[in-house]
């Protein structure tokens, strides 16, 4: 397939939306992907068109690079090519994806102060472009690698939303109406909420109308809260959505069935790794919230939160397995877990190992000097009882 005369071919580069046409000896009308078999020759004529500043064709050319169709992988002429038509050539599709290789450490060492740049860069130069503003906007909200600013991450989620992308207009929309760090502006909720709507987004229809009725409350009015915090849990695992209405449901649970209800949604943000989800199915089944008390399940949702790293829920369970509740008795385990919680900075978790090693108990040796050394981290964690331990049992080491 020569790539020369009248004959015109598309070139649609997948994944980029990408497509120009260049000469070839083939019908007209036909595509050419990144997976169509290119020659030398063809690849040399390519090269030959992105220096003569065709901006498509070099992003085509990066994308045969990076996916090594028709030439050999090569990351950092992927890179030079991007950078040559972000920076010489002014495209901001070229920005962004430079910005998402430096952000993610591909092909280039990560740098995420290059990547926000790029992704600013890439919301300047193109009037169109959502993706660059959103995810400048992003990296904003969470801090990644940059320092939190809620003003800029606005600003930038506020244009992307304008150019049309949805979630950008959630996100927007979320930071004016719940962020505690940021102040509330219903009208801008409201606003953004509008647009997502428009863009198919039916929660968001619901919140502006919501809004509108009720400005003083968060979600307008309970029902919508409801629809909003389920599709963010179930939808976009969103895991404080699940705890959030989790909670909300269960404070406010009159019948066992509508208690097993709201412990689904704990239910589901302990499977999305979230420890307190874990902790408060541990507390349930402890305190037989459901009905009978189920200590096996307590341990084992308490085991959950606690390899997450939730301290409570180690001392809870090093207690458990130091009394035998739910669980044999195993001095060894208790002391594992009850070691993880001190470590994590619970002093019920240091008082307890403090009493486990004055006591011992069979294998379990005895072991003042490391109960003393327990009780005197309770004692720096705001547990009295462990000072008074630690002075008592000082007074015996000394005797």
């Amino acid at each position: 397939m020569m790539i020369g005369g009248n004959m015109m071919k598309t070139i649609a580069a997948l994944l980029l939306v990408l497509s120009f046409t260049i000469g070839a000896g083939a019908q007209d009308g036909d595509t050419i992907t990144v997976d169509t078999p290119l020659s030398s020759e063809e690849i040399a004529q390519l090269h030959t068109r992105c220096d003569r500043n065709e901006v498509q064709v070099c992003l085509f050319l990066a994308t045969l690079y990076e996916k090594g169709k028709s030439v050999e992988i090569d990351l950092p002429r992927m890179i030079e090519l991007l950078e040559k038509s972000c920076s010489l050539f002014g495209s901001g599709r070229a920005c962004n994806r430079l910005a998402g290789k430096y952000r993610n450490g591909e092909g280039i060492e990560e740098d995420k102060d290059k990547a926000l740049i790029y992704y600013i860069r890439s919301c300047d130069m193109d009037a169109e472009n959502a993706i660059g503003c959103a995810n400048a906007g992003y990296m904003y909200l969470y801090g990644e690698g940059v320092i939190k600013n809620l003003f800029d991450a606005a600003f930038y989620l506020e244009k992307a939303c304008e150019r049309r992308q949805v979630f950008a207009c959630d996100s927007v929309a979320e930071l004016y109406n719940i962020n505690k760090d940021f102040e509330r502006n219903v009208d801008k909720v409201i606003k953004y909420s509008k647009i997502a709507c428009e863009l198919g987004r039916d929660l968001s229809c619901d919140l502006a109308a919501a809004l509108e009725e009720n400005p003083a409350e968060i979600y307008g009015n309970a029902k919508t809260a409801v629809k909003i915090l389920n599709s963010k849990c179930m939808e976009q695992r969103h895991v404080f959505s699940c705890l959030a209405l989790g909670n909300a449901l269960y404070t406010q649970a009159k019948t066992q069935e509508e208690k097993q209800i709201a412990v689904k949604y704990f239910d589901f943000a302990c499977g999305f790794s979230e420890k307190l989800g874990c902790a408060y199915l541990g507390h349930i089944y402890r305190e037989g919230s459901l009905g009978e008390k189920n200590y096996e399940q307590s341990n084992k949702y308490y085991e959950k939160a606690c390899s997450f790293g939730e301290s409570s829920s180690c001392t809870n369970l090093g207690t458990a397995y130091a009394t035998g509740v739910g669980v044999a008795k195993d001095f060894f385990k208790a002391q594992e877990f009850l070691d993880k919680a001190c470590t994590l900075k619970d002093g019920l978790g240091c008082l307890n190992l403090g009493h486990a090693y004055k006591i011992g108990h069979n294998d379990f040796s005895r072991n003042a000097e490391l109960a003393v050394k327990y009780y005197e981290k309770a004692c720096a964690l705001d547990k009295e009882e462990g000072c008074s331990l630690a002075r008592q049992l000082k007074q015996v080491i000394a005797f």
